[in-house]
């Protein structure tokens, strides 16, 4: 490390920025300050809004008693008309089934009596191959007739099972519109009260949400104080750690150019036949070739 460095300028630099911590401190102290006043009256005002709340908590509860069964009204009815319109999807659907079908006036029981016979003509008696297939193609076309009928007769009946289920499902509408509407009307009742009661708390909200955003802001402005403290923080830390290296490093130097005199010192004296002190011989010894020159000069 050089010991060119300019101490007093960093030295400056760390006493600026000490200065600056202190400045930093005192501000973020004034900003928490003033943010818990901020955060007492938003609380304050909030303890105010159950106040209200608690005050009123018979006719809140009757509205929201109320409110919660006019939604479950609603929702039955919506329930209630998805379930008409899939009723009527359906119903439009089988007529089309049966759309174009041309039915006899006859029934069931008599088509199959008639197949049957033709069935125990062919079994059990002798018949010319074109009498037969007069037979084949009569019992052909009453089959079909007989599956149009059975499929006309089954679509009916389904689609009287819809008409009778709309029906109901028509009157079950009615009587919860005109549930729907006596739960209107309750509420209607309480209107006033509960518009004295909502507008109360509103004035009190609105003062609590002013508060809380300028606790935001003022927090906000914490935070960057907080981060520029952090930052001057280190800054001053590295400075220090670099001045107390530096210093050690110039202490380092200073001793060892103290040593390379005494050492300077103790060869001249050598050589000039002088007496050594201890602090002499000591820097001798650090150097071998001098400590070889005390040796030579003692021994002869």
């Amino acid at each position: 490390m050089s010991v060119d460095v300019d101490i007093g300028k960093i030295e400056e630099e760390i006493y600026s920025l000490r200065e600056k911590l202190s400045e930093l401190r005192q501000k973020i102290a004034a900003h928490e300050e003033e943010a818990s006043k901020y955060v007492s009256q938003r609380d304050a005002l909030h303890a105010r809004i159950r106040e209200i709340k608690e005050n009123n908590r018979e006719v809140l509860d009757i509205i929201r008693s109320i409110r919660e069964e006019a939604r479950s009204i609603r929702n039955r009815l919506n329930e209630l008309f998805e379930r008409i319109k899939q009723l009527r999807e359906e119903k439009a659907k089988l007529r089309e089934q049966v759309t174009g079908l041309r039915i006899p006036n006859i029934s069931e029981e008599e088509l199959e009596k008639r197949i049957q016979e033709i069935d125990m003509i062919i079994a059990t008696r002798p018949v010319r191959p074109e009498e037969e297939r007069r037979l084949f193609e009569e019992t052909k076309r009453l089959t079909k007739l007989l599956h149009d009928i059975r499929k006309k007769n089954t679509v009916s009946s389904r689609l009287r099972e819809i008409t009778d289920e709309m029906t109901q499902i028509k009157e079950e509408i009615q009587q919860l519109k005109e549930q729907l509407n006596a739960k209107k009307q309750e509420l209607d009742q309480y209107r006033d009260s509960y518009e004295k009661i909502r507008a109360q708390i509103m004035e009190v909200k609105e003062k609590a949400d002013k508060y809380h955003q300028q606790y935001i802001e003022v927090n906000n402005k914490i935070q960057l104080l907080e981060a520029e403290r952090i930052l001057a923080s280190s800054r001053l830390v590295e400075l220090q750690d670099f001045v107390r290296k530096l210093k050690e490093e110039q202490v380092k130097s200073r001793e060892r150019m103290i040593k390379e005199r005494m050492k300077m010192q103790a060869i001249q004296k050598l050589n000039s036949g002088g007496k050594l002190t201890f602090e002499e011989m000591k820097a001798l010894l650090e150097d071998e070739q001098a400590w070889e020159l005390f040796m030579r000069k003692t021994s002869g």
